[in-house]
C-alpha cells in the first residue's frame, strides 16, 4: 500500500516540465535547473516573476515547528511481528493478488513487487486485506477498504480506518488514519524508529514535512492543486530559514522565484561571497529531496 500523498514532491517536480516519470535523477535534473532559471535578487529586482516570492522576513523557526503525534503504545512500539490489529471480520475465501515495485496490479508475483491477501469482510460488508512484500514479510497491518473502493488499487486512499506501514526488517515505517479514504490529520513516517517526516493537509494544499535527527524542519514541500501555488521552503538544522523557491506551472513551463536568507534571518540580496554558499547550501538541500520522498514509499 503506497502513500498517496508522499507523491507530491516527484509529482511537483515531474509536472515543471511535464516529464513522463523520469525518476529520481530526472527530478533531480529538474530542480536544479529550476533554480538555475530563477533569477536571485533584491525585492527591487525586475525579475517579471519576482511578485510570486515577496517575503519581508524569513520564516520564523518557532512557526515550523512540527508536534510529533501521539499515538496508542501499541501503535509507535509496533513491529510487524509484534503488532496485533483489533479489526473484526470474518474471514471468507482466500484470495491473492499481486503487484509491480510500482504499485501496477500484475497476474503474478514478481521480485521487488507485492502481495496482497484478503482475509475476509467485516460486519457492513467492507474487505480486509493485508499487503506483504514479495518475501512474504508484511508490509502493512490488516486494513479495511472504504465503501465502494477499488480493492485492486494499491492507493492508501482506498482505505477507512487505521493502516500502518513496516519496513522490511519489520520495523514501523509508517501511521495514519484514514475516514472514508481521506487522511485524518496526518501521516507519520518512521525510519529507525525515529520520526522522518509528515503529511497532511492544510486548506487546500498537500503538505510534506520532512525533519532532521533533531527533530527540526528541514524541507516544508507544498502543492496546491487549487490554485497552482507551489513552494518547497528549506532550513538549517538549528531551525533558521535557508531558502525558499515559489512557483506556479504555466502551460508546461515552470515560473516562480526564488529567496535565500542569512541564519539570522536577512534576506540574501546577491550570489557573492557568502550567498552564494548559502545558495549552494540551499541547492544541496533540495537535491537530497526527491531520494528522501521516495525513501518514504521504501
Amino acid at each position: 500500500m503506497m502513500w498517496k500523498q508522499s507523491l507530491i514532491a516527484l509529482v511537483m517536480a515531474c509536472s515543471l516540465t511535464g516529464c513522463k516519470g523520469g525518476g529520481v535523477d530526472d527530478v533531480v535534473h529538474l530542480i536544479s535547473g529550476l533554480i538555475k532559471l530563477v533569477k536571485l535578487g533584491s525585492s527591487s529586482d525586475s525579475n517579471a516573476n519576482a511578485e510570486q516570492h515577496n517575503f519581508v522576513q524569513a520564516p520564523a523557526p518557532e512557526t515550523m515547528t512540527v508536534v510529533p503525534p501521539k499515538y496508542a503504545p501499541e501503535i509507535l512500539n509496533a513491529t510487524a511481528k509484534t503488532y496485533r490489529s483489533p479489526i473484526k471480520y470474518k474471514k471468507g475465501t482466500p484470495r491473492t493478488i499481486y503487484f509491480d515495485a510500482e504499485g501496477k496490479l500484475i497476474p503474478a508475483a514478481v521480485k521487488g513487487g507485492y502481495l496482497r491477501q484478503f482475509l475476509g469482510k467485516t460486519a457492513d460488508g467492507r474487505e480486509v486485506a493485508q499487503d506483504f512484500y514479495d518475501d512474504g514479510s508484511p508490509q502493512t497491518s490488516p486494513f479495511i477498504f472504504r465503501q465502494g473502493a477499488d480493492t485492486n488499487s494499491f492507493d492508501s486512499s482506498m482505505t477507512d480506518g487505521w493502516l500502518l506501514n513496516f519496513a522490511r526488517s519489520g520495523e514501523l515505517s509508517g501511521v495514519a488514519e484514514y475516514k472514508d479514504g481521506k487522511l485524518f490529520g496526518v501521516s507519520s513516517h518512521y525510519q529507525n524508529q525515529q520520526l522522518v517526516a509528515q503529511m497532511g493537509n492544510v486548506g487546500d494544499a498537500n503538505v510534506i514535512w520532512l525533519l532532521y535527527p533533531n527533530g527540526t524542519v528541514k524541507a516544508q514541500v507544498t502543492e496546491n492543486p487549487k490554485n497552482n501555488n507551489n513552494e518547497i521552503l528549506a532550513f538549517r538544522e538549528d531551525g533558521s530559514a535557508l531558502g525558499s523557491l515559489r512557483f506556479r506551472i504555466e502551460g508546461d513551463k515552470p515560473v516562480g522565484a526564488m529567496a535565500l536568507w542569512h541564519s539570522d534571518g536577512r534576506s540574501v540580496e546577491s550570489l557573492n561571497d557568502d550567498g552564494k554558499e548559502i545558495g549552494q547550501q540551499f541547492q544541496a538541500v533540495l537535491k537530497q529531496l526527491p531520494n528522501e520522498v521516495q525513501a518514504l514509499e521504501e
